[in-house]
């Protein structure tokens, strides 16, 4: 996720520290990353491993997360990079929208 902005990052951790309690970044009404959990979330980490439930969804229902939602005009920073199509996409976004190859820093 080479696009999230250090503003949604605080706003993850602002919620994070206010409740104490695990909370992801959601899309579409769905959890994904970024995401921040307590170290009390690690029992349901390991049984949900142990169940081989690898979603992120299922991760969100067993610490009973919060969420919260970047604004539409901001859902562009939960982009992620997982082909070479979406890199290409990423790095045409980064070229038009003038920020710098390291540090996700407009210019």
């Amino acid at each position: 996720m080479p696009f999230v902005s250090v503003a949604l990052l605080k706003r993850l951790i602002a919620r994070y520290n206010r409740r104490r309690t695990a909370v992801f970044v959601a899309d579409k009404d769905l959890a994904g990353f970024p995401f921040l959990l307590p170290r009390a979330s690690l029992h349901d980490i390991e049984n949900l491993l142990a169940q081989k439930r690898f979603s992120l969804q299922d991760l969100a229902a067993a610490v009973k997360a919060g969420t919260i939602r970047p604004q539409d005009r901001s859902r562009w920073q939960l982009f992620n990079i997982n082909t070479l199509d979406d890199l290409r996409i990423a790095r045409r976004y980064r070229r038009k929208s003038g920020m710098r190859a390291t540090g996700g820093e407009s210019k």
